[in-house]
């Protein structure tokens, strides 16, 4: 908000989901912000607004665990992970995490949570909850051009060979 600007609601509100968003990307993991307290002088024609802010500390990421993992070696997923402990708290940080390891062929989904108090040593632990993909995939199809006639397709797709996310496709082709 800035001085002189026009007095609009969804402004006023908007800020503090902003004041709260800066705070925690700066590491206060555990920051509040009140409601905003407006108050109208109307002969001036001015509206004070407070808000009330408490940081909380700022703190470092802790244990990263990794939950639900079946077929997937943990070592793979720590390996592409862009996302250590010991790191600033960083709400972006831990989504691009969350988005990265989502867009592995071998996960359906992927979700990231902070814990609600610190840990040992004043960190915090995060917890990503995986739910793995179907192993195979096999995939079958059909064609026709007045050129070449018909032609039938199939493959079998193996997405977590050996553990690593690495995939192996086998396919044939019928012309």
């Amino acid at each position: 908000l800035k001085p002189g600007n026009p007095a609009i609601a969804a402004d006023i509100l908007a800020g503090q989901a902003r004041l709260l968003d800066a705070l925690q990307e700066a590491g206060h993991a555990f920051a509040k912000v009140s409601p905003p307290n407006a108050v109208e002088y109307p002969k001036a024609q001015v509206l004070d607004v407070s808000y009330t802010v408490d940081a909380g500390p700022r703190v470092d990421i802790g244990p990263i665990e990794l939950a639900g993992l079946k077929r997937v070696n943990p070592s793979y997923v720590r390996r592409v992970m862009q996302l250590r402990a010991g790191e600033q708290y960083k709400p972006s940080a831990i989504e691009k995490a969350r988005q990265d390891l989502a867009s592995l062929d071998v996960f359906s989904a992927v979700q990231a949570r902070a814990a609600d108090r610190l840990g040992q040593q004043g960190l915090l632990p995060i917890t990503f909850v995986f739910t793995e993909a179907p192993r195979h995939a096999v995939n079958l199809g059909g064609s026709y051009s007045t050129d070449l006639g018909a032609a039938l397709t199939a493959s079998w797709t193996d997405r977590n060979v050996f553990g690593n996310g690495y995939a192996t496709t086998f396919a044939l082709a019928f012309i």
